[in-house]
């Protein structure tokens, strides 16, 4: 049985990101129950938060937020067609209408305080799951393969998140193994995806999005150097 409270983790990397401390301590609370979770789980154009897999294969998905919305809500429902639960763990305690709307739709509701301590406003309602559901297969075999380490609710930042972690993983491996192919790098270096084509493709368009923005960054620099210049 887990705690209805768990102290929340230390800072990440040292930052304040709330919603990372937020993902933490429900990763904890979760954790305590048995489950083996895994976060950033890809999940068909983004990622959840955090999942979780029992040993009966039920899975359990957690999506943080600072505070209760129109988008976390809309995330929750996304998941919950291929999770047996689904739980909205917020910052703040949400209004009375919206703990009601995600009771209607059998959502649950965890609160972080200041302090770190889980409070759970309201429980989710297993849902039942078809037969044979691809994306539920999917899901398993990341949260099994993927590194537990790795945080959820990270911001976009430039550097920041499980791909920018992994990049640096790999980076590092492939310098003590110049010739590692991307089917070796897949299996040694501990990461969230779910085949080494996807994982090479994930890597190669997170560098190209890193040097375009790179060079905008220095066109931009170059046109307020131009003017500054009266060029």
């Amino acid at each position: 049985m887990s705690p209805e409270a768990q102290s929340l983790p230390p800072a990440i990397h040292g930052r304040d990101l709330p919603e990372s401390r937020i993902c933490a301590a429900a990763v904890a609370k979760l954790r305590s129950g048995g489950w083996q979770v895994a976060c950033e789980v890809p999940f068909w154009e983004r990622s959840i938060d955090a999942v979780g897999v029992n040993e009966r294969d039920e899975l359990f998905a957690i999506e943080a937020k600072t505070c209760f919305s129109k988008r976390v809500i809309s995330q929750a429902w996304g998941a919950q067609s291929h999770v047996e639960y689904v739980v909205i763990a917020v910052g703040t305690r949400p209004r009375d209408q919206n703990l009601e709307l995600a009771r209607q739709h059998g959502l649950g509701v965890w609160r972080v305080d200041d302090s770190g301590t889980v409070q759970v406003l309201l429980g989710p309602v297993r849902q039942e799951m078809r037969p044979g559901d691809f994306y539920r297969t999917r899901l398993r075999e990341s949260v099994r393969q993927m590194d537990g380490s790795v945080p959820g609710g990270m911001p976009c930042l430039d550097g920041v998140g499980p791909t920018a972690d992994l990049q640096r993983r790999v980076d590092e491996f492939k310098a003590a193994n110049p010739k590692a192919t991307w089917k070796v790098i897949f299996a040694q270096v501990p990461n969230h995806f779910t085949s080494a084509r996807n994982m090479y493709s994930a890597l190669r368009a997170n560098r190209e999005r890193k040097s375009l923005r790179r060079r905008l960054r220095e066109s931009k620099l170059r046109r307020e150097a131009e003017c500054g210049a009266g060029i």
